[in-house]
């Protein structure tokens, strides 16, 4: 029997890695590979998802064997029902759990051949990704948003804990360089020796810079821990994936390079004119308007935005005004009501 462990660390691809091989789980299956998923189920159904594997870690060293063996014996039985003798589970927060997870490993290694596979990136890149991920998307402590300077000089941290995962023989720990344009799936894969459909592109990949900017100030206002699903709950509906950009909608909308090129197109039409009616249009050297500087008109549309929040404002206290009358109007007659309702009781 061999159990994998992919222990992260976080924004390295952890997210490509897993919806690919849930993906792929039947396909697994024919090659002997049985995906675990993310959690650790197999050991108890307490420590099943996000909250339960926090349980998980903060066991003591000697459950944690106790832990290892009880994973071990719900494997030998999944191996006799599907007749795979390769585990996989896939879990980014084991990484900076190296310390908690060594007597886990180490009973582990008594009843089965382990490999624990981790990816490390250059920090330059993942300090700023971390810092969108765990401060703006997903603000991890409360209070307002951290400054990057404060959260980034504890997430560095992390790659200290690559230490602690060294202690492990070579033969069992695989770390890996993670490129943000190479493709992390197949290099995991390939390291398996196993076969998947890939993922079409990366999953989780922050690269709005305008959502990125409003998931921060939204989070911002709120005193507590924020998670990415309480912004999307919020603007639920709207895609700002979809949302275009005003260089790309200026390059579309207001663009009229192509003037000159469609006028040729039509010179015999315009030739015609000249020739039936003595008109020619063509006569006078005309150039068609250029577009506006991006930032110009980006000011202006700042413009219009604050109007209309002034005036939204105005007409949202006027609404607010209104519904208050119509509620107390209401009290009497629904107290009158019950009052009535009570008596013929």
């Amino acid at each position: 029997m061999e159990i994998i462990l992919h222990v992260g660390m976080g924004k390295t691809g952890t997210s490509s890695i897993q919806i690919a091989l849930g993906r792929n789980a039947a396909r697994l299956i024919e090659q002997g590979v049985d995906y675990l998923g993310l959690w650790f189920d197999g050991v108890d159904e307490r420590f099943a998802g996000f909250s339960g594997q926090g349980a998980f870690f903060r066991s003591p060293p000697d459950e944690m064997r106790q832990h290892a063996r009880s994973l071990v014996s719900t494997l030998r039985q999944r191996q006799e029902g599907n007749g795979c003798s390769r585990f996989i589970l896939s879990n980014e927060s084991m990484y900076s759990k190296a310390a908690a997870l060594e007597p886990f490993v180490d009973e582990l290694r008594q009843h089965a051949t382990v490999r624990v596979i981790a990816y490390v990136r250059n920090p330059r890149e993942w300090l700023p990704s971390a810092y969108t991920q765990w401060a703006l998307y997903h603000k991890a402590g409360p209070g307002p948003v951290k400054p990057y300077p404060t959260v980034a000089a504890k997430l560095v941290r992390a790659y200290a804990a690559i230490e602690t995962w060294a202690k492990l023989p070579s033969d069992v720990l695989t770390l890996r360089e993670f490129h943000k344009r190479g493709n992390v799936v197949e290099d995991f894969t390939g390291l398996l020796g196993i076969g998947l459909d890939q993922p079409a592109a990366r999953m989780l990949e922050r690269t709005d810079i305008g959502e990125t900017v409003l998931r921060g100030l939204y989070n911002n206002r709120l005193p507590e821990s924020v998670l990415p699903l309480r912004f999307d709950q919020a603007f639920s509906g709207i895609s700002f994936a979809s949302v275009p950009t005003l260089a790309g909608f200026l390059e579309t909308a207001l663009c009229y390079d192509a003037t000159e090129e469609l006028v040729e197109s039509q010179r015999h039409t315009f030739d015609f004119i000249r020739e039936r009616f003595g008109i020619d249009l063509l006569a006078a050297e005309a150039a068609p308007p250029r577009i506006p500087p991006p930032e110009d008109i980006r000011n202006r549309l700042i413009d219009h935005i604050l109007h209309l929040v002034l005036n939204q404002a105005d007409r949202i206290r006027s609404l607010e005004t209104s519904v208050r009358r119509l509620q107390a109007a209401r009290r009497p007659a629904d107290t009158g009501a019950k009052v009535a309702d009570a008596r013929s009781a």
